[in-house]
């Protein structure tokens, strides 16, 4: 089981497979996840680049992760011994910290995209991603970090003084009364 990364990526650098069998099934499927995560900004511990990431790298990538088309594929063609996993190299401290959403939220409420023609875009991150400038980008990313961190803060010193005044509220009852 898995999905046929050796016939659907037919162009990848690796495939020797028919073109009549590809077909962007990957891509589409990160689409859709860039298209909820865009609706929902909090709700994903990860962030654009970690999809752009894996895109890139189930077409040209040094990692064997997306050769091959199952786990026995994988295994036929010794791809473990041969080649590193994406995945340990992601989950490095320094990688992790790189594409992880700083807007996360844990949530356990259900969250339901619109699928309207409307709220669907073109996904500039990752079509557009030689067009645009990486600057301004990274200036509004590391403004957002910061107004994040400064929230946070400020969350802080609120709990702290709420704790503060429940305090001083059951060590003089007076303060309960007009």
């Amino acid at each position: 089981a898995g999905h046929p990364f050796q016939q659907r990526c037919a162009q990848s650098a690796y495939s020797n497979s028919k073109p009549r069998q590809e077909a962007p099934a990957f891509l589409l499927f990160l689409d859709c996840v860039w298209q909820v995560l865009r609706q929902f900004p909090c709700s994903f511990e990860f962030n654009e680049s970690f999809l752009v990431l894996l895109f890139e790298h189930a077409y040209a990538s040094q990692f064997g992760t997306f050769l091959g088309s199952c786990a026995a594929d994988r295994a036929r063609l010794s791809l473990p011994e041969k080649t590193v996993s994406l995945w340990s190299w992601v989950n490095r401290p320094q990688e992790l910290e790189r594409l992880t959403n700083p807007l996360y939220e844990a949530n356990s409420l259900v969250i339901w995209p619109s699928v309207a023609p409307q709220s669907l875009l073109l996904w500039e991150g990752l079509f557009l991603r030689w067009n645009r400038s990486s600057k301004c980008l990274d200036e509004a990313y590391e403004e957002m970090v910061h107004i994040i961190e400064y929230n946070k803060e400020l969350q802080n010193k609120v709990n702290s003084l709420r704790r503060q005044l429940a305090q001083l509220e059951t060590e003089d009852p007076l303060l309960d009364t007009p």
